[in-house]
């Protein structure tokens, strides 16, 4: 309801047209699906695969749930994670420019159920390192509501920076609000603000409003 795979992909398709290469780690659709979203927002994910200058690449996870075989380069069992470590290097080591490489997962809660919190919590440890030894970039989504407080605390505590967003029922329909609880090295507002949601353009702030 509050469009955290909305947000994903209009991260992951300003970050294309900024000349980014991505790797997107696929857990809770086919990336298929993820292709068709960004064909929405605007963006022929097909420009961005061709061999040569490619900048989009798929790590397909979702296929191994759902027992269909996967017609990505790169696909891995996400209760693999010392596996699933291994492609997510690979793959990042064989852009053009790793430190020019937005890594993104959606999601971190389908990993950490699947595979568990203390294996999650080392995966994810790792998974910084590497990203911030490579220079590149990081965004996941997690689900605040399916894991304890402490759980979320602790997994926050281990990344640069946290958007938080939110859903609420009023009288006149969903209201949907977003903010910037953490963000290391850059001004932000962490005042919780109102946003819209259109599938063609993302999320929209009101222009009387701003999150950073």
């Amino acid at each position: 309801a509050t469009g955290k795979t909305t947000l994903m992909v209009q991260l992951v398709t300003e970050a294309l047209r900024a000349g980014k290469n991505i790797v997107y780690a696929s857990l809770d659709d086919f990336p298929d699906s993820v292709r068709a979203s960004m064909r929405i927002v605007g963006i022929d994910p097909s420009h961005y695969e061709s061999e040569g200058r490619r900048k989009l690449t798929f790590i397909d996870c979702y296929s191994f749930l759902v027992g269909v075989k996967s017609k990505e380069q790169y696909s891995e069992d996400p209760q693999r994670l010392s596996d699933l470590s291994i492609v997510v290097s690979k793959a990042l080591s064989e852009t053009n420019d790793p430190s020019k490489t937005l890594l993104a997962m959606d999601s971190l809660t389908t990993l950490i159920q699947r595979s568990g919190v203390r294996p999650s919590f080392d995966f994810l440890h790792t998974l910084v390192a590497k990203i911030r030894s490579c220079k590149a970039s990081c965004v996941t989504s997690l689900s605040r509501k399916a894991f304890h407080p402490a759980i979320i605390a602790a997994i926050q505590d281990k990344v640069d920076g946290v958007i938080e967003m939110k859903a609420e029922d009023t009288k006149d329909g969903i209201a949907r609000y977003i903010r910037i609880s953490k963000m290391k090295s850059a001004r932000h507002i962490t005042a919780w603000t109102p946003y819209n949601r259109e599938p063609s353009l993302g999320l929209i702030v009101p222009s009387n409003t701003a999150v950073m």
